[in-house]
C-alpha cells in the first residue's frame, strides 16, 4: 500500500498551503465571508483538479492540504475572485475603515505570497491533518475540532 501512495506522490505532487490575509487582518469575522471562501475553495478545486485532503478556515488564514499538477493557477484564480467576492462583502457590510486601509496599502485580500510545503509521505500527511485540526481549538473558537464548521 505504502508503494501505491508513493507512486501516486510522484505523478500528483501533495502540497501543505497557507494563505494570510494582508497583515493578517481579521476579516473572515462572520459567516459570509467563510461561507465564499468555502464555497470557492471547493468550485476552484474540481474547476483545476485539485484533490482536497483537509482545510481550515480561520479569521484570517486558510490553511489547506492538496494534490495537483496545477498549484500556481488554482491559488491565482481562487485569490483573484476571492479578493473580488470579498471586497464586495466588506462594501455590503459597510467596513470602509477596512477597505480604505487596504486601497491606501494598494494591497488587495491576500499576501503576496503563498507558503508551501511539500508533502513527502503518508506520516507527514497525517500529521498535517492533525495540525489542522487542532487550530480552530488552539485559537479558541471551538472546544473541539469537530465543532468547527470551517474545516474538513
Amino acid at each position: 500500500m505504502k508503494t501505491e501512495i508513493f507512486d501516486l506522490k510522484l505523478l500528483i505532487p501533495t502540497y501543505y498551503i497557507s494563505l494570510t490575509v494582508y497583515k493578517r487582518l481579521d476579516i473572515f469575522t462572520k459567516a459570509e465571508y467563510l461561507d465564499l471562501i468555502a464555497e470557492n475553495l471547493k468550485f476552484y478545486s474540481c474547476k483545476h483538479g485539485v484533490k482536497i485532503y483537509g482545510y481550515v478556515l480561520l479569521t484570517n488564514q486558510l490553511f489547506c492540504i492538496c494534490s495537483t499538477t496545477k498549484l500556481l493557477q488554482f491559488s491565482y484564480d481562487f485569490k483573484g475572485y476571492t479578493t473580488k467576492a470579498i471586497l464586495d462583502l466588506l462594501e455590503l457590510d459597510e467596513r470602509y475603515y477596512l477597505l480604505n486601509f487596504l486601497e491606501q496599502n494598494k494591497i488587495r485580500i491576500w499576501e503576496r505570497t503563498t507558503c508551501i510545503e511539500v508533502i513527502t509521505n503518508i506520516n507527514q500527511l497525517k500529521e498535517k491533518l492533525n495540525h489542522l485540526s487542532v487550530k480552530p481549538v488552539n485559537a479558541g473558537f471551538v472546544k473541539e475540532p469537530c465543532h468547527w464548521k470551517y474545516s474538513y
